[in-house]
Order: C-alpha cells, then structure tokens, then sequence
C-alpha cells in the first residue's frame, strides 16, 4: 500500500528506527484508529530535506527513550536492599532519640514500606530513559 501525507513527514524504516518508522491513520472527521502500519522502505532525503530540525529533535527523543536494559526484579532488588541499609539507620536514629525498642521499629517499618514504594516508582520512570545506559539492540521483528 502507498501513502501519501498531506505534508512531508521525517520518517525511517521501522527495522531502523521503531520510534518514526511506524505510524496510526486517523479518519479526518471522528479522529478514529482506521489502520496502523509500519515503513518499509522510505525515501532517505525527501522528509529530511523539509525539515532538518525534527530530524534531530526525533534523534534526541531516540537516544534518550531507547531501549534501556534493567528488569522490573533488578529494580525491585535495588529497592530493597537500599531500604534495608536505610531503614537500619532510620532504626537506630529513633532507637538513640527515644530508647524505645518498638517506636523505633514501628518507625523502621513504615520508613521501609513507604520509600521502597517510592524508591521502586522512581527506578521505573528512571527505566524508560535511555540516558547514561548501553543500549541494548532492538528485539527482532515479529517479537513485539
């Protein structure tokens, strides 16, 4: 099937670039799905030619949302035993202000509970952006 845009677009072949190399067709009326597809194959110059600027902005948004490689049970790990480190001081903190045994724990407790909740949303948002990480190659087609 060929397209046409009402205007040009900066587009790559989904096997180069999974970010601007598939698209969703709207109906103009009710902004309804009525397809979606991939390219396949696309004129390397015409889009970048009208316009360079997007060209780099969609390299910029690639390369800070690429594929990033930590697990959801590597950031749960880390959550954890950077809660028991912290939780163990926050323990001993209330332990040497109140010499109570179970006030400190209860504070331990809640401590632990509440920023390892925290501590795993925030590894998670931190997941989705590439920045600083290696990436990892994209999966094979038909494997998403």
């Amino acid at each position: 099937m060929r397209a046409q845009a009402r205007s040009p677009r900066s587009v790559d072949r989904y096997s180069a670039n999974r970010a601007t190399g598939g698209f969703v067709l709207l109906d103009p009326e009710t902004y309804d799905t009525v397809g979606i597809g991939i390219v396949e194959a696309a004129d390397s110059l015409q889009g970048r030619e009208a316009n360079p600027a997007a060209v780099s902005g969609q390299r910029l948004i690639k390369r800070l949302l690429g594929r990033a490689s930590e697990s959801r049970l590597r950031s749960a790990a880390k959550a954890f035993t950077w809660r028991i480190i912290a939780s163990l001081t926050a323990f001993a903190i209330a332990l040497a202000l109140t010499g109570s045994v179970g006030f400190a724990g209860s504070v331990a407790l809640v401590d632990m509970i509440g920023r390892t909740t925290l501590y795993y949303l925030h590894e998670r948002m931190w997941s989705k952006i590439a920045w600083g990480t290696h990436r990892s190659s994209p999966p094979a087609a038909g494997t998403c």
